[in-house]
């Protein structure tokens, strides 16, 4: 199931990101490319309010970014792609904290996240991440990998 995450949302809920740093966004796709390396499914993560200097991230596998241009808006731009999809809206995520989008999102079918409950289950992925570390899981290698390769 594809997620349609609103990045300015989450930003304030994971520790560490703050909405005024530079690289608020960048952080946050770090974070969120990441995750969804390790639970092999697919995201789109938007962000309010992008200007011509705006910070461009390179598409990856698992995450894509779009920056979406005033007057439009990260909201609008979720809920146009849910009116394109049509009836596959249901097999899409929607990750926010406004009831606008969350209501709408519903509407179309697609099931939503409050953006609280994606940081929780981010920090508690991060967790059990480094508690298999900690175990000698086999897998130690790779998620140091996907960790630094993440930052780059």
């Amino acid at each position: 199931m594809p997620y349609l995450i609103d990045g300015h949302n989450l930003i304030p809920k994971i520790p560490g990101i703050q909405l005024n740093h530079l690289d608020d966004e960048l952080s946050l796709f770090a974070i969120l490319d990441n995750y969804f390396k390790q639970i092999r499914k697919k995201g789109v993560v938007y962000f309010d309010h992008a200007s011509h200097g705006a910070p461009t991230v390179p598409n990856t596998a698992y995450l894509q970014a779009h920056f979406v241009r005033k007057p439009s808006s990260a909201d609008e731009a979720i809920l146009l792609r849910l009116n394109e999809l049509g009836g596959d809206a249901r097999n899409y995520t929607i990750v926010t904290s406004d009831h606008w989008v969350a209501d709408n999102a519903r509407s179309a079918g697609a099931s939503v996240v409050s953006s609280d409950d994606f940081a929780r289950t981010l920090r508690l992925h991060t967790q059990n991440s480094f508690k298999k570390l900690k175990t000698g899981d086999e897998n130690d290698i790779d998620f140091w990998l996907d960790i630094f390769q993440s930052k780059s």
